[in-house]
């Protein structure tokens, strides 16, 4: 790995996606990234961790309610289960950290690479559909606090007789806030999400990719720039192990044969010990 060659940059970009070498063929050719649904990601619980401290903080309250409120305030959180059949959440992870050997191992043996991006170029591309980039919480405080909020909401619309008519905006809420707070101890991620709410009956493109159990849906997010129809990545990293020179030459070749890739190469900085 040559990093003095002239192609051998700093990791470009505010944000970086993790893939292996499959994930990053795949955006490169179709210039869309896949949003996988949240219930299927490798932590099967995670979306249930901030729902669990939202049970909790109704449980700290209703002590102080009278029957019809508590039921009332029960009904709604109940549903939560339910709605997840009909309401989808597809994300997509980011991180801060370009060079994280902890991401480079999830994608095999320290190899694998990143796509950054910079930050303008990517919210300014989502901006024109419903696809918003959000950065995930690990305070447990604030996810308390957020919980506790929404607790206080659903109460107050029960006591005005409301609960019907802001059932949605409290679901809504409910779910944007699952998909963005994690447990603290994934914190070193340091990632951002690209989010997209749907539901079944939408006209998304839904497709199946192999999973370890099962099949994962999915759905696809173009990665071209509107207005000059390139590709909006900074920069194709390739992790410690992974053969810095022989990547240059693929991809040189590959932006010369097609002018809107415009991405530079880097390479991790982090040294690589062979066992």
């Amino acid at each position: 790995m040559d990093a003095g060659s002239d192609e051998a940059i700093e990791l470009l970009g505010d944000y970086f996606h993790y893939t292996n070498m499959s994930g990053l063929i795949g955006i490169l050719q179709s210039k869309e990234i896949w949003l996988t649904d949240i219930r299927f990601l490798n932590d099967a619980m995670e979306f249930h961790y901030y729902i669990e401290i939202l049970m909790d903080c109704f449980k700290d309250r209703s002590g102080d309610l009278d029957n019809r409120l508590r039921e009332e305030c029960e009904s709604s959180l109940y549903s939560i289960e339910n709605i997840q059949n009909d309401l989808r959440i597809y994300v997509a992870s980011f991180s801060e950290n370009g060079d994280s050997l902890p991401q480079w191992r999830g994608y095999g043996s320290e190899g694998g690479f990143n796509i950054g991006f910079h930050a303008d170029e990517l919210q300014s591309t989502m901006s024109d559909s419903v696809v918003h980039f959000k950065k995930v919480n690990y305070s447990l405080a604030e996810a308390k606090k957020a919980a506790s909020l929404s607790i206080s909401n659903l109460i107050r619309a029960c006591q005005a007789g409301e609960r019907e008519s802001y059932f949605s905006d409290f679901i809504s809420e409910v779910f944007r806030d699952a998909c963005l707070f994690k447990d603290p101890s994934f914190a070193s991620e340091q990632e951002w999400r690209l989010v997209k709410y749907s539901n079944i009956t939408n006209s998304d493109e839904l497709y199946l990719r192999e999973g370890a159990e099962a099949p994962i849906p999915y759905i696809k997010v173009s990665l071209v720039d509107g207005g000059t129809g390139n590709f909006i990545a900074s920069s194709v990293n390739t992790g410690p192990s992974m053969n810095f020179e022989t990547n240059k030459q693929v991809f040189g070749l590959f932006k010369k044969r097609y002018t809107y890739y415009s991405f530079k190469l880097g390479c991790s900085k982090i040294p690589f010990r062979s066992t």
